[in-house]
């Protein structure tokens, strides 16, 4: 029997809006319930005005139902525009065809299916935009993003999308433009109807009725035949009948052309011409018909929006073939990894050496050349655009080129590096690794040297964890075999199997041989798509290999990995960490775990959290490159619910749950090192959902020294435990103050940031500051319900133990004559801590306390933040009750013995619980909320 596929679906309902209703679906089909879980983690937060633009599936709310009846065309099937490339349509052009449509089509269904964020941004701002008299009809609209696996189920192509990577290899540079054919053939067949390319001009929408009665129909316009040309093209316009025969026909016909699935070197990059394949079909050429018959008006122009010129590269290994000519193989183990990131690529526009990352071959180039060589002492041809690739691959190389030339923009998951000259070269462009943290390591040996020398690392494991099966649950059933697979066990491994399975086995080997495919590039992906198919298709796999134990447990099939002292491609290092994956045995002592083995009925793969988590890192990490997300999604590499958590500015629109009365405003200040290396911010959130798991919270983070990229793997993380929270990463960068320029040295700049809250927020009423380091263990409700005691000068924060602080403060600083606020009166009154407090910013601006008090203490004289913050109130700040901040460093604090009343325990000494162990009660209370970033991102989602 074969091995059951699990499979979930789920809708999303998206924004209602005030006028009308626009109902968004969004679906998509993953294997697992791993997947099925993460799916469930989409976030809800209140629904958009009509003044605003949809952005992102993270803006949902309940639809409201439709305005009276939408009706189908004749034939049966609504009116659809479909546009799959990851570049969106310019807004004019979305606009003036659903301008067109709601003119004269009352009461018809429009669907509009998009393949970015973008896309669908536009189609929304066009339905907005619409006159009154066509809000009825906008009732009728709706848009989708395209889950092109999902959309392809139970069609012609799907086998075609479903090995979407396979596509991309034959198609490259012409994959965009198939895919967009792909799919307006796709949804005319499913659904029928008509299919039209956004941008046309409907001058007579009536028309368009006529048109879509019977039979198929394919329109064409004068001298350009069926296709509009130019980046963003595609067919013109289709009607048919849902599950037409003739466009059944030309699918299958389509995919003759493509000689799908093979790899034909000298047709390649395969570019499908569509009047030629028209024209091989007498049906296709009989329901040809001029655009104007039925009133649509085009041009020549393109209608795509052209983003910044951008290409999407893979890994090749013709360096390393040049270097093993001695050696008549090739290990498909690298391209099995570079598998993975195609994955998540809109298209493939280079290669790019392993070894030489300065020489970047485009396919699009006249001198380009699958089968060509590349040496040391080749001529470095640099990019000259840039490009995006992952750089998920083994790294042991001495004469490598590091680090990555200045066009190249990586995506560091999955490294490993492999011998001393690779990481002396890597410590010593540390600072380069790290202004594009995090930096993903394959094992725990490559992160634990990344950690060792100051690099912010996370152990995300290999990239082929990511892979995926084929999406149709039919289709797997209908493909899974009986094999037991045995790719490149040796003597040793062979002795520890039973008979019965040593002769039913079919024997592997990830090693090519053949001349025609080891000294071509494009030829070896080839073979490693089709080696991972044979893997997810098999009942069992034994091996030696890493790159065929991983990618066949990540598609779900059962693995035997035999360890041995002599492994075929290495062992070591490369094995630390992953081992827990598969079922793993050593070649010396495997024979009694073997014995009790259940060769009949394979049992799954052990440890299946730790897949999850770790594809889930991958994901998140893949996602906040912020180029691959659409692509990403719209090939299901990451579930559909997911998109990239865009930064948006604290007071760009008021509108929302920014001021409500319900929510707590939380500030602090981050970087790097507490985001990662040390778990801090991980365990800060986690500790924060265990104490509030239902509060509304609004986050400000101060970010230093952190990039978008960074920034965006925070608020990820915090949305995945609190999902209706607004999260704000804001980099410290204010032009009227030079925080580097003040004259303190020995506090930080993160610290020193708080002081300009005020500005920085400048539409915040009040929030709650706490430091990274104070833990909150308790519901914080009751410290955000006492603003009615709230000071004249606008602090509450707990005083601190010694009676003479503030004096103490500004004599450390020897002013003799203090110029601002210090009255003398208050030298004897008790300072408060900054690591907790409620701020009034208000009241802070009211008073200038930025222009003023933060001016003279800190930025003039170099008094640090706690200082000033102190000076601002004289000894009359609120005082915050002990609980609310415990000195967890300070054993005379009063309130130690009070441990059930501890609200927030502030680890404010030297002695951090993260940098000193301790079984000091204070490290045990730390341990109890530890948390790593690989666990923080994965969520709280409850696993059955």
């Amino acid at each position: 029997m074969p091995r059951p596929r699990n499979f979930c679906l789920y809708g999303i309902p998206l924004v209602a809006a005030s006028v009308f209703s626009i109902f968004y679906s969004f679906y998509a089909f993953d294997y697992h319930n791993d997947f099925c879980l993460e799916a469930q983690k989409a976030v809800t937060v209140p629904a958009i005005s009509t003044s605003e633009v949809l952005s992102s599936p993270r803006q949902m709310a309940k639809s409201a139902s439709f305005q009276g009846e939408c009706r189908s065309l004749a034939n049966g099937g609504p009116v659809s525009l479909v546009w799959a490339w990851n570049d969106p349509p310019l807004f004019h052009a979305m606009k003036t065809t659903i301008d067109g449509l709601t003119s004269g089509l009352s009461g018809i269904r429009v669907v509009i299916y998009c393949g970015s964020t973008a896309c669908v941004s536009a189609a929304h701002k066009a339905v907005l935009e619409l006159p009154p008299q066509a809000t009825l009809m906008s009732s009728c609209i709706s848009i989708q993003y395209i889950i092109a696996p999902q959309l392809a189920e139970d069609s012609p192509f799907e086998e075609w999308i479903g090995d979407h990577v396979l596509a991309k290899l034959l198609s490259a540079i012409y994959f965009e433009q198939t895919l967009q054919v792909v799919m307006q053939l796709t949804v005319i067949w499913k659904y029928g109807g008509m299919v039209l390319l956004p941008g046309f001009n409907v001058a007579f929408p009536s028309m368009l009725e006529l048109t879509a009665k019977d039979g198929a129909t394919l329109m064409t316009a004068a001298d350009m035949g069926l296709v509009k040309p130019g980046v963003g093209g595609g067919l013109y316009a289709v009607a048919a009948p849902p599950k037409d025969a003739m466009i059944k026909s030309l699918m299958e016909e389509m995919l003759v052309m493509y000689k799908w699935p093979n790899y034909v070197a000298s047709d390649w990059p395969v570019r499908s011409q569509w009047d030629i394949l028209c024209a091989r079909q007498s049906s296709c050429l009989a329901a040809q018909r001029p655009l104007q018959d039925i009133g649509i008006r085009t041009g020549n122009e393109s209608t795509v929006e052209h983003h910044p010129k951008r290409h999407f590269g893979t890994l090749s290994y013709q360096a390393r073939r040049h270097g093993t000519k001695a050696y008549p193989s090739m290990n498909q183990g690298d391209e099995m990894q570079g598998l993975a990131g195609l994955q998540f690529l809109p298209r493939l526009d280079a290669f790019v050496d392993r070894d030489r990352l300065d020489v970047v071959k485009l396919i699009d180039s006249a001198d380009f050349s699958a089968t060509g060589e590349v040496t040391p002492q080749s001529p470095s041809q640099p990019a000259l655009t840039q490009t995006t690739l992952f750089l998920n691959a083994w790294w042991g190389i001495p004469n490598w080129v590091w680090p990555p030339p200045e066009k190249l923009e990586p995506i560091f998951v999955s490294m490993h590096l492999n011998n001393n000259k690779n990481k002396d070269d890597v410590k010593r462009s540390k600072g380069y690794l790290n202004q594009n943290w995090p930096i993903g390591a394959r094992d725990s040996k490559t992160h634990d040297f990344f950690q060792s020398i100051g690099i912010h690392s996370v152990f995300t494991a290999c990239m082929t964890m990511t892979l995926l099966p084929t999406w149709s649950e039919q289709r797997a059933l209908m493909e899974q075999s009986d094999e037991v697979l045995l790719v490149d066990v040796n003597r040793e491994g062979l002795q520890l199997l039973p008979d019965h399975i040593k002769s039913r086995a079919v024997t592997l080997s990830a090693k090519l041989k053949d001349p025609n495919v080891i000294d071509d590039m494009v030829a070896r992906y080839v073979e490693a798509h089709a080696m991972k198919v044979r893997l997810q298709k098999a009942k069992l796999v034994i091996t030696q290999r890493l790159h065929i134990a991983l990618p066949a447990a990540s598609t779900g099939t059962p693995v035997i990995l035999i360890i041995d002292n002599d492994m075929p491609g290495g062992g070591g290092d490369r094995f630390s960490g992953l081992q827990q994956a598969v079922h793993t045995v050593h070649s010396t002592n495997g024979s009694t775990a073997l014995a009790l083995f259940n060769w009949d009925d394979p049992p799954p793969n052990p440890n299946p959290i730790f897949f999850r988590k770790k594809r889930n890192v991958l994901r998140v990490l893949t996602m906040c490159h912020g180029e691959v997300t659409d692509s990403a999604r719209k090939f299901g590499a990451i579930p559909a619910s997911w998109e990239y958590p865009s930064e948006t500015k604290v007071c760009r629109n008021t509108i929302g749950n920014l001021h409500t009365e319900d929510a707590i405003h939380i500030a602090t200040t981050i970087n790097p090192l507490w985001l990662d290396s040390k778990h801090v911010l991980p365990s800060w959130v986690h500790a924060l959902y265990k104490s509030n798991p239902t509060e509304t919270f609004v986050f400000y983070f101060l970010t230093d020294r952190m990039n978008e990229k960074q920034r965006c793997i925070v608020r990820w993380m915090v949305l995945q435990w609190f999902p209706n929270a607004k999260v704000y990463t804001i980099p410290i960068q204010l032009p009227s103050v030079d925080i580097s320029s003040i004259p303190i040295k020995h506090v930080p700049t993160f610290s020193q940031v708080r002081l300009l809250l005020p500005q920085m927020l400048p539409c915040v009423q009040r929030t709650l500051w706490i430091d990274v380091d104070a833990m909150v263990i308790k519901q914080l409700r009751p410290i955000w319900d006492t603003w009615k005691v709230m000071p004249e000068c606008g602090i509450v924060a707990r005083s601190l133990l010694a009676k003479t602080d503030v004096g103490s403060m500004m004599a450390a600083l020897n002013v003799t004559s203090p110029q601002q606020l210090w009255k003398k009166a208050s030298k004897d009154m008790p300072g408060f801590d900054a690591g907790v407090m409620l701020l009034d910013l208000d009241a802070l601006r009211a008073s200038h306390f930025t222009e003023k008090v933060a001016s003279y203490w800190s930025f003039s004289i170099g008094g640090n933040d706690q200082i000033s913050l102190n000076m601002q109130c004289n000894g009359t700040h609120g005082n915050l009750d002990s609980v609310w901040n415990v000195f967890m460093d300070s054993p005379d604090d009063y309130v130690h013995n009070r441990t059930r009343e501890w609200s927030i325990v502030h680890f404010q000494g030297l002695n951090k619980p993260w940098l000193v162990k301790s079984d000091l009660f204070h490290g045990r209370v730390w341990a109890k909320y530890a948390l790593s970033l690989v666990d923080a991102l994965y969520g709280p989602i409850q696993l059955q």
